[in-house]
């Protein structure tokens, strides 16, 4: 077992995107899109069918259904360029050591120290290695920031075995309950549109 491992680079759009991506639950993407999908249904193609050929009346579904599905499918690619655009930190090079006992990273404005147990948690996936300080902030190792696949591995497991594990039922009623409160006020201005027109 390694005892200490370098690190080197510079986070790209395209590692910042997957990372965000990562934080969404699939369940939840699925939710998303089948909520669009039964917009598109039942607010645009059984009126169709059923004849009504007033254009008022597709207004709100149009417009939900392109803003889920522009925020599913572009959102992430925004908050990316952002974070790189917003926060000189992010975007400088990074370079640091990781062992069993912290995080050591140097940026172009200063450095830090962390022990894996100060770590709010960690998310390994096949090419990134994201440890969270909070449930809003994140440091994002991509792959590519190592020098081979034994040092990559090993990162891997020690952020694993090292990292607090949150619990994921917090989350997943945040976001259910997000969702409901999204369909709740869909169905709000839907019929105040109607009461109107």
């Amino acid at each position: 077992m390694m005892d200490e491992i370098a690190f080197h680079g510079t986070l790209s759009e395209d590692v910042v995107k997957r990372a965000l991506d990562s934080r969404r639950s699939r369940g939840m993407k699925v939710f998303a899109w089948f909520f669009v999908a039964m917009m598109l249904l039942g607010g645009v193609i059984v009126p169709l069918v059923n004849g009504s050929h007033d254009p008022r009346q597709y207004a709100w579904p149009c417009v939900m259904i392109i803003a889920i599905a522009g925020y599913q499918l572009f959102a992430n690619r925004f908050f990316a360029r952002q974070a790189l655009t917003k926060n000189k930190l992010r975007a400088s090079t990074l370079r640091g050591t990781i062992s069993v006992d912290a995080v050591s990273t140097i940026s172009d404005y200063g450095s830090s120290r962390i022990p894996w147990n100060k770590y709010y948690s960690a998310r390994v996936l096949p090419d990134l290695v994201i440890l969270h300080q909070s449930p809003g902030s994140m440091q994002i190792l991509p792959r590519e920031f190592f020098g081979s696949d034994s040092e990559w591995q090993q990162v891997q497991t020690w952020a694993r075995e090292l990292a607090p594990v949150p619990s994921q039922k917090s989350s997943i009623v945040r976001s259910l309950i997000i969702w409901f409160v999204v369909a709740l006020l869909v169905v709000l201005l839907w019929n105040l549109y109607r009461a109107g027109g």
